[in-house]
């Protein structure tokens, strides 16, 4: 299937840089490339299938549960926007907690307590690159910009921590 071996190969080479679009098309190619995707940190997006002249692919995206954003595609266009600008695809691919560095590792601090009581892991020494990317991640799906925005969110929506 061309569509799933070009985005396989996109999530090779970008890892979590990588962000897969599955339009209108027919069969289910793309939804295995969508998962390669979100299994290397990617984003991905599907055509809302009621919007599309051909709702298989869509279909196949989303039934793989590999699939952050299921959108018409002029909502995807705007999205991909937003995403452009968001801290998560910038070169680090980890958002900058601002000028109060304190208090961006005061939120991480909190993220890792939560996580810790929900799940029982601690993850506070675990590599700080690598977790900063999987919750810049999140941020990004969620549309929030500080890491003290993500922590407020994780305890409004305490299924979140599964999630992440």
């Amino acid at each position: 299937m061309p569509i799933d071996h070009f985005l396989r190969s996109l999530a090779e080479d970008c890892g979590s840089r990588a962000i897969g679009v599955v339009l209108s098309g027919s069969a289910s190619d793309g939804a295995l490339g969508l998962t390669a995707i979100k299994a290397a940190g990617g984003l991905t997006f599907a055509q809302d299938p009621d919007s599309a002249r051909f709702d298989g692919m869509p279909h196949g995206g989303v039934a793989s549960g590999a699939v952050d954003f299921v959108l018409p595609p002029q909502a995807i266009g705007r999205e991909l926007a937003r995403l452009a600008r968001h801290p998560y695809v910038s070169a680090s691919a980890v958002p900058a907690p601002g000028p109060e560095s304190t208090d961006g590792n005061k939120a991480l601090e909190g993220i890792f307590r939560m996580v810790q009581r929900e799940t029982g892991v601690d993850f506070t020494h675990y590599r700080q690159t690598t977790l900063k990317r999987r919750i810049a991640r999140r941020m990004t799906v969620h549309k929030l910009d500080t890491f003290e925005d993500y922590r407020r969110h994780l305890q409004e929506h305490p299924a979140e921590v599964h999630g992440l």
